[in-house]
């Protein structure tokens, strides 16, 4: 699993292996019509299908499906580590639990409008919720909701970064910075046209400027976004691994890698 990158092919309902050195496509498994969400815990890789309605679990050793979980209509985001597995129900406003030791859904919180994107950080579960603006904010202690936060229109990405929590929000063309004490938007500043994915590591954070078809990285000293540079067509999810952004490129369905310096 370390050694590759997993990526989803939405149209093609199926989940890529990439070679991070060859770049090459090694492998691929069918999970289901609208693969869009990836992420890894419990040592699987789980993928929603947004047309399928499914929380699909693969073996990353032997490329094959371990568990196909059905949930309510449209999952999208998704989150994972050892105890559990969360995914949203853009359909129903519905924030699920999975537990990976059954592959059954153990919890369903009620979140925002549409929610997408899933992030686990400073001990909270928090949900990007694009019909309502709004970040949810979920104890998973309690599998309660802690805290809704109003963002701006249309909340998709998140990450966290330099003791904060970060949001792009797509239809504003905005990025809003939480502090996840307080959760008190310490921000709310100008991306680009269609902000929709983001991604961190350390204090290093990069925007997805869907509409530009760009990345760019944002100053949190400043709140500022940087220069872009030129990826595919709508780039939407980000992932850093080895110095390297990887970016998923949805309209011409491909992958651009940028060395970070």
């Amino acid at each position: 699993m370390s050694g590759s990158v997993w990526a989803a092919a939405y149209w093609d309902g199926t989940l890529v292996r990439v070679d991070p050195r060859t770049r090459d496509v090694v492998g691929t498994v069918d999970v289901g019509l609208g693969a869009i969400g990836v992420a890894t815990g419990a040592g699987s890789i789980w993928v929603t299908t947004h047309e399928t309605n499914q929380v699909v679990r693969v073996d990353p050793a032997a490329a094959q499906i371990f568990a196909q979980i059905d949930v309510p209509e449209h999952p999208e985001g998704i989150a994972a580590d050892d105890d559990a597995v969360w995914a949203t129900s853009e359909a129903k406003g519905q924030l699920l639990r999975i537990d990976p030791a059954t592959n059954k859904i153990v919890a369903t919180i009620r979140v925002g409008q549409e929610p997408r994107h899933v992030g686990l950080g400073f001990d909270r579960v928090w949900v990007t919720n694009y019909g309502s603006g709004t970040v949810t904010v979920v104890d998973p202690e309690a599998n309660k909701v802690a805290k809704t936060v109003k963002a701006d229109a249309g909340s998709e990405g998140i990450c966290f970064a330099d003791g904060s929590v970060w949001v792009a929000n797509v239809d504003a063309g905005t990025v809003t910075r939480i502090d996840p004490t307080t959760y008190k938007v310490i921000s709310t500043f100008r991306g680009g046209l269609f902000d929709e994915g983001l991604v961190a590591q350390g204090d290093e954070i990069w925007l997805a400027v869907t509409g530009h078809g760009e990345v760019a990285p944002i100053d949190a000293a400043t709140n500022t976004v940087g220069d872009g540079i030129k990826t595919g067509l709508s780039p939407r999810r980000l992932l850093i691994r080895d110095r390297e952004l990887w970016v998923a490129n949805t309209d011409d369905g491909s992958i651009t890698v940028v060395p970070l310096t």
